[in-house]
């Protein structure tokens, strides 16, 4: 399993945080999303390359916000970059 973090803009209830998790847990290689109000922050974990990141972005983007990639475990050893 790998692990990002993402920025997050314009998310400030838990409908949003909710849409969020939940759209982003039926996408493919998405094990779990979380999302932190408090410091602006999306945690993903997936499986499969980078790609799936890219996805997220655009998934947030069509529920009407602002992500951007943080750091990312992109081989897989649990140390985020």
């Amino acid at each position: 399993m790998k692990k990002a973090k993402l920025s997050i803009e314009g998310t400030y209830c838990g409908a949003c945080t909710y849409a969020i998790e939940h759209a982003g847990r039926k996408l493919p290689g998405v094990s779990d999303v979380f999302v932190d109000i408090a410091k602006k922050e999306i945690t993903v974990v997936y499986e499969g390359d980078g790609s799936i990141l890219n996805r997220i972005i655009e998934m947030v983007a069509s529920i009407g916000h602002e992500a951007c990639l943080i750091s990312a475990d992109i081989n897989g050893s649990g140390t985020l970059q």
